[in-house]
């Protein structure tokens, strides 16, 4: 591929890269931050404290690994898409992302259950540990396509110039494996998403409905306190 063509690749990506480089900087230092206030001040093993520690270092690793990326294609070009890196960077990415989603909808029912039935049993900590567990044996175990989907894949900058770069692969373009696993994914996560909203707005009723019975009661007792004063 011609030299002028590569310089001109990497100075169109360069915007883009400096931006998902500064998102995934400030990603970095925030679970940095997250992971030393919640290992070291917050000393409190609650299954909260275990399901953040958990989140803080997805997140760390999904940044690290997409500041990689970046810096990769900016220094590659559109000469990019390593055979190995490509894949692997893109199943620990979707594995790590798709884990964190089941993490937070594990601290939603954790919540619902301590705040909507608190005197039934409730998650114990043996339990939230070997939920994170599952979940991270689940998000690799259904990301398994995108290790087989994602390599070098050509494309046509201009006519009759082809340059590669990390993507799909190009044998994949008329399959129906990425449609499935993205659409199942996809459906996965929106099915999530509901059950949290859900959750949560029973949790704020609970929570409203308990502050006005408080208020109710510290209002009848201030009124029996005058009435017995006077």
């Amino acid at each position: 591929m011609d030299v002028d063509h590569s310089v001109q690749g990497r100075l169109e990506k360069a915007p883009l890269s400096v931006i998902s480089f500064l998102l995934n900087f400030t990603s970095i230092v925030g679970n940095l931050m997250v992971l030393h206030v919640f290992r070291t001040k917050y000393i409190s093993r609650s299954n909260y404290r275990l399901f953040v520690l958990f989140i803080a270092t997805f997140d760390l690793g999904t940044a690290l690994g997409h500041v990689v990326k970046e810096v990769s294609r900016t220094v590659r070009g559109y000469n990019g898409g390593n055979n190995h890196a490509c894949p692997i960077t893109n199943y620990i990415g979707y594995s790590t992302g798709f884990a964190t989603l089941l993490i937070v909808l594990f601290i939603a029912i954790e919540r619902y259950k301590k705040i909507c039935t608190p005197f039934q049993k409730q998650i114990t900590r043996t339990q939230s540990k070997a939920m994170c567990v599952v979940v991270i044996v689940i998000g690799a175990v259904l990301n398994v396509p995108i290790a087989i989907i994602y390599g070098k894949r050509t494309v046509e900058i201009e006519t009759n110039i082809n340059a590669t770069r990390c993507g799909i692969l190009n044998r994949f373009d008329n399959n129906l494996l990425p449609i499935l696993h993205f659409g199942f994914l996809n459906f996965l996560s929106l099915l999530s998403v509901i059950f949290i909203v859900v959750t949560q707005v029973k949790v704020r009723r609970v929570i409203l409905h308990q502050t006005a019975l408080r208020k109710r009661i510290r209002a009848s007792t201030n009124q029996s306190a005058k009435n017995s004063s006077g």
